[in-house]
């Protein structure tokens, strides 16, 4: 082996800048870099001289406290523990030495990255949980047989080797089982070692530990592996052991239902709060592990019914339906649009034209699923409208909001009711016409009237199907904006009052909120339901209202989806970093709220990461059963894989149980994009003769008119959007359509529009940049096809460039001259999303501007059978088959030719 003059970029092992600090060497080793530092000091990466290999060396940082020789015993225990040790899943110890900084251990450098940096990512495939599970079992009965137990074992103490195989290091923890005397028990000072969420409950209450707390350890780290998610890991150091202590976390198969029973079960018994009742060596749990097929996985010859139990949290589905889609611009030029998910942006107001995002695929989606949901108890679903205001107080408005606020909050807490959000602007006043248009069974009505210095509320639910009156209160409440928590609190009594058969749900979260921080989150909460204030101003808002109230969920959950609209706007990774965060910590509050659930998936859909996404479904249909948004959410991850014909068979019982306008919507985008175009306007024509002023519907029909019919009529819908709507897409589509139409300065003073809403807009500059070429501006159109390139690639999600992004890609870089490059991605795209019809409208694009022409004539006949009108490949990008007979020909005797309009 070669003597290493760096270490390996991108290997996360990077020495720090400089030698500042790093000393040059550490007894006979020379210092290569810092690894690490940490609670017991730093760790080295260093070269031996002698035997011409790397070496890992920790050392006890220097320091005078009365903890330092606790420390210093520690570090020498996990020496003499480790060195004894000799297995192929334990990093080995080389050397113990002193030197003037303190005392070292030499050990084995193992390459990989930590399991834990790979959980963050999401869970792992079964297989490979079950094969490294079984790998740091042996590992520990190999110790367990020395008469060492871990005592703090963790996924970050968990390497994951380039081949895949898992080495468990640090036994700074170790107790030799046998007590010798010369073992110092560091709890004397009051210490719980060990990290809080890996712990056993023995630890946690300060007690002893022997090989079973390791085995409960590894029970942690087998769900975390298999769910993605450290069962008892809470927000704070105290939740956190009160968890470990207490709380049974819900089974591994209904969080992840390709978990074989049997393996199940054993977690299950890992799990176990007493070491009794736990598996009592690991030698049993390795044979469990080794079963030949995943399927005869057994809990230790014990069957179900023998295995531990424990009071388990009662899960709490607090339903709140999602809101009104923010929807990307439409297909344009090839791959001139960018379409991105109709999910949940709570922007009510704002009809931001988009497609269904390429969504995503998943194994568990089968013919049975959406059977098996259809026989769950469906729950009692209420829509619950905009409250009606009797005069123009602006404190009876933005009471409103509180109100409807409150209503959607108290409904979604109780069991077997789901609370839908209000219906689309333009809709029916009537309560059947709106029950009918959300598929919902009955109407929460509200009305606000002044009553002197109070407020007067009404509530009264509306069956849906006739209209009957079942339930009204009227009572007084203060509208003023400090006194907004007290009309939610009033809310919320009367509220339950009108449905004395539905009780609360056990462990329903109870947020904590200053007054004022909740005015000022029902005026965001109304801005954004009108529409009157950009999602990027309201950020700096909902991010003061959190730190002053950290406990409020509602402003978490809002400000987590601006920060996704923001990303699927502008494709910041940033925008969505952030947002997984807040998720993340919304779910540390309320772990049984289905709110923050629903977010990380769109976040984790958006950030092209299926798989993640396919354990948060199986989280939120073990919380959610019978809600008909499970088959909107197994169509989205169907689709995001390609596989769009499973996603229709799951959209299209959906629309047909539950005939709202948003799953009719989200059906008709779907079929527009398989080819079924037909079936698209259809199901939006039924929507518009029951909603006629519904915007979604109608700038659906624009885009289906644009992709694939008359560019006139599509012009014309989205004029009368602008006039209703001045919004970023629809200036976008309008300049789609004046590209197509040869009117290109035109479309150019449209993109100028779009980017003046919202700068910096990726499917924007693509488009502008089209519309420039076509005018001879070729230096300017270079710079934008290199600005989306760069946008591209400082964004790229961490699940990889989906179809579509890929396109975008490929686009730009035939434009630049970079054929190869351009190439491959088409062809990959092609490969992996062969019924997307925007794929199928690039990638001739693509083949004609590298000067494949055959190929290019190929797609195009591909694409024109699926449905793609011919104008589309009139752009100038097909110049160069313009005088080709046989591209003449396929355009001639495509379906609603001439092939310009």
């Amino acid at each position: 082996m070669d003597e290493p003059t760096s270490l390996p970029p991108g290997s996360g092992n990077e020495p720090s800048a400089g030698r500042g600090g790093l000393p040059e060497r550490i007894g006979s080793y020379r210092v290569l870099g810092r690894l690490g530092r940490g609670g017991m000091g730093e760790v080295f990466l260093a070269w031996d001289d002698r035997l011409r290999r790397k070496v890992a060396i920790k050392r006890i940082r220097d320091g005078d406290s009365d903890v330092a020789p606790a420390l210093r015993q520690r570090l020498l225990r996990e020496a003499r523990a480790a060195a004894s040790l000799n297995h192929s899943a334990i990093v080995q110890v080389y050397d113990l030495m002193a030197d003037d900084e303190g005392d070292c251990i030499v050990m084995e450098y193992v390459e990989g990255r930590t399991l834990g940096a790979r959980l963050s990512e999401g869970p792992l495939p079964l297989d490979m949980a079950v094969r490294l599970a079984r790998e740091i079992t042996e590992g520990l009965a190999t110790a367990h047989a020395a008469g060492i137990v871990h005592r703090d074992l963790k996924a970050d103490n968990v390497i994951v080797t380039p081949g895949g195989h898992a080495r468990v290091l640090d036994f700074g923890l170790a107790r030799r089982l046998s007590g010798a005397t010369d073992e110092v028990i560091l709890t004397q000072h009051g210490f719980i070692l060990g990290t809080c969420h890996a712990m056993s409950p023995e630890q946690a209450a300060g007690g002893e530990a022997d090989a079973r707390s390791d085995l409960f350890s590894l029970g942690i780290l087998l769900y975390h592996m298999l769910t993605g998610v450290s069962p008892f890991l809470a927000a704070t150091p105290r939740e956190t052991l009160q968890r470990v202590l207490h709380y049974q976390p819900p089974s591994i198969t209904s969080v992840r239902a390709d978990v074989p029973p049997g393996l199940g079960a054993l977690v299950t018994r890992l799990l176990a709060k007493s070491p009794e009742d736990r598996p009592q060596n690991a030698e049993a749990v390795i044979r469990a592990l080794g079963s030949p097929t995943l399927e005869s996985i057994a809990p230790l010859e014990l069957s179900v019914s023998e295995l531990a139990t424990g009071v388990r949290e009662a899960t709490t589905a607090v339903a709140i339906p999602r809101t009104a889609a923010a929807h990307g611009s439409t297909a344009g030029m090839s791959v001139l649009t960018r379409r991105r998910a109709m999910r949940t942006a709570a922007f009510v107001a704002v009809p931001v034209l988009a497609v269904l995002g390429v969504l995503a695929g998943w194994q568990l989606l089968t013919s049975e699923k959406p059977a098996a949901l259809a026989v769950a108890a469906a729950p009692l679903r209420v829509v619950v409208p905009q409250p009606k205001v009797n005069g123009n107080d602006e404190r009876l408005q933005l009471a409103a909001s509180g109100v409807l606020t409150a209503s959607l909050s108290t409904l979604g807490s109780l069991d077997g009711v789901a609370a839908i959000d209000p219906p689309p602007l333009g809709a029916s006043s009537s309560a059947p016409d709106m029950a009918r248009a959300a598929a919902a069974d009955e109407v929460l009505v509200a009305t606000l009237d002044q009553a002197g210095v109070l407020g007067r509320i009404t509530l009264r639910r509306v069956q849906g199907s006739g209209g009957r009156v079942l339930w009204s209160d009227t009572f007084d409440a203060p509208i003023e904006a400090t006194d907004l928590r007290f009309l939610a609190d009033a809310v919320s009594i009367h509220l339950r009052r009108g449905y004395p058969d539905r009780h609360q749900r056990p462990g329903t979260f109870s947020q904590e909120v200053r007054d004022k921080d909740y005015a000022e989150f029902l005026k965001i909460k109304q801005d954004v339901d009108s529409g009157s204030v950009s999602p990027q101003n309201d950020l700096p808002r909902l991010e003061s209202i959190i730190g002053q109230s950290p406990r409020f969920l509602e402003a978490r959950v809002l400000a987590a989806r601006t920060l996704l609209t923001r990303f699927e706007s502008t494709k910041e990774v940033a925008y969505r970093t952030k947002a997984l965060a807040l998720v993340q910590e919304a779910r540390k509050l309320a772990p049984n709220d289905s709110r923050p659930l629903e977010v990380q998936f769109d976040v984790e859909l958006a950030g092209d990461q299926p798989q993640v996404a396919a354990a948060t479904l199986a989280q939120l249909e073990a919380l959610m059963p019978g809600d008909p948004r499970i088959f909107l959410w197994r169509a989205a991850l169907a689709e995001r894989e390609g596989r769009m014909e499973e996603a229709l068979a799951a959209l299209r019982p959906a629309a047909e149980r539950f005939p709202s306008w948003r799953n009719i919507l989200a059906l008709a985008d779907l079929e527009a994009r398989t080819g079924h175009i037909d079936d698209a306007r259809q199901h939006l024509r039924k929507l518009l003769a029951s909603s006629p002023n519904n915007i979604w519907a109608l700038t659906q029909l624009a885009r289906i008119e644009l992709l694939f019919g008359d560019l006139n009529h599509a012009e014309q819908i989205f004029q009368e959007l602008i006039a209703k709507a001045p919004e970023r897409n629809n200036f976008t589509n309008l300049g789609v359509i004046r590209v197509l139409l040869g009117r290109y300065e035109e479309a150019v003073a449209a993109f100028h529009k779009a980017l003046a809403l919202d700068p910096g807009q990726v499917d924007v500059t693509l488009n502008l940049a089209e519309a420039e070429l076509a005018l001879g501006r070729t230096r300017e159109a270079q710079e934008h096809f290199q600005a989306v390139l760069r946008d591209i690639e400082k964004n790229r999600p961490p699940g990889g460039l989906s179809g579509e992004a890929s396109m975008t890609k490929a686009q730009c870089l035939a434009h630049l001259g970079r054929t190869r490059e351009a190439v491959e991605i088409t062809q990959k795209a092609l490969r992996q999303n062969a019924d997307d019809l925007n794929v199928l409208q690039a990638a001739p694009l693509v083949y004609a501007l590298v000067g494949d022409r055959a190929s290019a004539k190929v797609n195009i006949q591909t694409a024109l059978e699926k449905g793609v009108k011919a104008y589309w490949f009139n752009l100038p990008a097909f110049a160069s088959l313009q005088n080709d007979p046989e591209f003449r020909e396929i355009l001639r005797n495509a379906p609603g030719a001439p092939s310009r309009p």
